[in-house]
């Protein structure tokens, strides 16, 4: 196998890890309107489905980590391949102008839905009064702790939604852009090691471990740090906001941060090509098991304890969480890297179509979710599977057919939309 034919070829398995995980948010946004765990989702279903919590708790645990992972790999070799500035650039471009037409067009039919579905399915204003209320708020540039996310509800509060996600991972790349002008010689792969003469050092396995318990304490250092800066927020997970350009949870930075350096330094070390994931299935398989077990009986104690004793099982559950995330990267990994690591079109399809798919999903999600709002002879997990299956199919189309072929006109389609809606929805 020629060197040219190894890099590509072990990098598919990631692009695939990509695509599913991707499909794995679309799961769990499909589910949270049945899990009854979000009260300040657009629309909160009163049947709720134990396959739709199950589904909603595990892959929030997982998901957007490993989106975070994947995408430190792979912004290595992109900015040596383009440079500072034209990665930086490209970035913007592709990641940012998305940003700001979800942010003006998508985000604000979501309190829409929201008052709806609480006021009786009626409309207590137009979508335009709606509208400008929830853009003087993204205006007034607030930094700080969002107090509530129940304050939504009177559109107190300006919230980005599923976009977090890419501000936060705009500013990553722009922070690691800076750092690479800084500094190429830290992020330049070192001598290559045939896998036969490589000394045995930690293994994989415990490099991961020690990943889960690491940004644990992390994340509880940060989380006491900002209940000592906002002693009137309790909330341990709640909301913070830069500006309103950037929101996240505090409590889930220090992951963030460590899973995205975790993929540079991957690339950086050439595990892949190393053979790291080459090792055998069943320890990863029973550290999964095991951690699942632990995440999910801490969860239900969680659940079911006073005041008083979630202070004990808070930590527990969020312990165990962290080990959860680990054991699915770890095992996802050598899972990927032995069993779907060759090319084919399919996965070739999903993988070039799965970042408009995150764009273009979460509207299908609520539209179908609000469809099934008042049909009630369906369970929750049925209603679930179904708006699961519908806004996949629809996300992909859309980004097949119409996004990556026509990418003006999409944004030129958004904004029609965006006015027929000022002109058309009234009380």
């Amino acid at each position: 196998m020629t060197t040219v034919a190894k890099k590509q070829n072990r990098v598919i398995f990631l692009d695939n890890l990509r695509y599913f995980f991707v499909v794995c948010v679309v799961l769990l946004h499909s589910a949270t309107s049945y899990s009854n765990v979000l009260t300040w989702w657009p629309v909160v279903d009163k049947n709720t489905g134990i396959l739709s919590i199950v589904i909603s708790a595990y892959i929030d645990a997982s998901a957007i980590l490993l989106l975070f992972f994947i995408a430190g790999f792979f912004a290595v070799p992109t900015i040596q391949k383009h440079g500072f500035g034209p990665f930086l650039t490209g970035k913007l471009k592709r990641l940012g102008i998305p940003w700001l037409v979800c942010i003006l067009v998508v985000g604000p039919v979501l309190p829409l839905i929201y008052h709806y579905t609480r006021d009786g399915l009626t409309l207590s204003m137009s979508y335009w009064d709606r509208w400008l209320v929830l853009m003087n708020h993204a205006a007034e540039f607030n930094v700080g702790v969002i107090k509530s996310m129940d304050l939504l509800k009177q559109n107190d509060r300006f919230f980005q939604r599923y976009m977090w996600f890419i501000s936060l991972l705009l500013l990553f790349f722009i922070l690691f852009g800076a750092a690479y002008r800084l500094k190429s010689g830290w992020f330049e792969a070192g001598q290559k090691i045939e896998p036969s003469k490589e000394k045995s050092g930690m293994p994989f396995w415990g490099i991961i471990a020690g990943f889960g318990c690491s940004t644990f304490f992390l994340s509880m250092l940060v989380i006491q740090v900002m209940l000592r800066l906002y002693p009137e927020n309790r909330n341990p997970e709640a909301w913070f906001t830069l500006g309103n350009v950037i929101q996240f949870q505090p409590s889930r930075l220090p992951a963030y941060v460590a899973y995205f350096l975790l993929g540079i330094f991957m690339f950086k070390n050439d595990w892949a090509g190393r053979g790291k994931f080459s090792g055998s299935l069943i320890p990863w398989i029973l550290a999964f098991i095991l951690t699942s077990i632990a995440y999910g009986a801490s969860g239900f104690f969680f659940m079911q304890a006073s005041a008083e004793a979630k202070l004990i099982w808070g930590p527990i559950l969020f312990f165990g969480r962290n080990l959860l995330s680990a054991a699915i990267l770890g095992f996802f990994l050598v899972f990927a890297y032995r069993y779907w690591n060759r090319p084919s079109r399919i996965n070739r399809d999903l993988a070039a179509n799965s970042y408009n798919i995150y764009l273009a999903h979460y509207l299908f999600v609520i539209l179908f979710q609000l469809m099934l709002f008042s049909v009630s002879g369906l369970p929750g997990d049925i209603k679930f599977a179904i708006v699961a299956m519908l806004s996949l199919a629809c996300a992909y189309c859309a980004s097949r057919f119409l996004i990556e072929p026509h990418p003006r006109t999409t944004v030129a389609l958004m904004f029609a939309m965006l006015a027929g809606m000022f002109v058309f929805i009234k009380p």
